[in-house]
This record gives structure tokens, sequence and C-alpha cells, in this order.
């Protein structure tokens, strides 16, 4: 019975992958009509970072799990070492930008606690 457990364990993230692979992710609609003057949805910048986050990061952890922290840098910087060494398939160029994209988004500045500018 345990052999199959650890079986289940390395096809079901191995199956996500190659499911990513092939058909990519679901591409969100803007939230309103830019000709308009509505918002147009998130910023590339920002797309290519939940991106990211969603192909690399949700294969282990809830979205929510991830964007509720409100780190700085160097800790930013320490959680995702940690899981790439715990196999998170992260890249170095996709390591950099992830790290960018976490600490401008997701850090103590960003708080809702944190004073307006």
């Amino acid at each position: 019975m345990t052999r199959l457990v650890d079986l289940w364990r390395v096809r079901v993230p191995a199956l996500v992958m190659v499911g990513l692979m092939v058909f990519g992710l679901p591409q969100p609609r803007s939230g309103g009509d830019a000709r308009a003057g509505g918002p147009i949805g998130p910023s590339a910048v920002e797309q290519q970072g939940l991106t990211l986050i969603n192909a690399r990061c949700t294969l282990c952890h809830s979205s929510d799990l991830i964007t509720q922290q409100r780190l700085d840098r160097p800790t930013w910087t320490k959680v995702v070492d940690k899981m790439m060494t715990w196999g998170a398939p992260v890249g170095p160029d996709e390591r950099k930008f992830l790290l960018d994209y976490l600490s401008a988004s997701y850090g103590p500045l960003n708080s809702p606690e944190a004073p307006s500018k």
C-alpha cells in the first residue's frame, strides 16, 4: 500500500507539470473595457508574476498562502531558496524575477496595515 501511495505522490506532480507544459495556464479575462476607460486588469509584469507563482509555487501551496505573506527581500530570498532545495521547479532567471515580483508585490510596504504614502 505504501508503494502505491509513494508512486501516486510522484505521478500527480509529474502529470500536473506535463499538463502545464502542454496546455499552459488559462488566462483570466480583463476586469473591464480599456476603450471605455475602465480597469484593464493586471499589468504585464503582474500577470507574469502571478503566472509564475501559479506554475511553480501552487503545485504544493495555495496561492493564498503565498500572497498573504508580507516579507522583505532577504526573507523572500530565504523562502524561495528553501523551496528550491525542496524541489520547487524554479530556474535561475525565474528565481530573480520571482524575487523581484514577490518583494515588490508582497513586501512589508504593500501590507494592508502599512501607512499610505
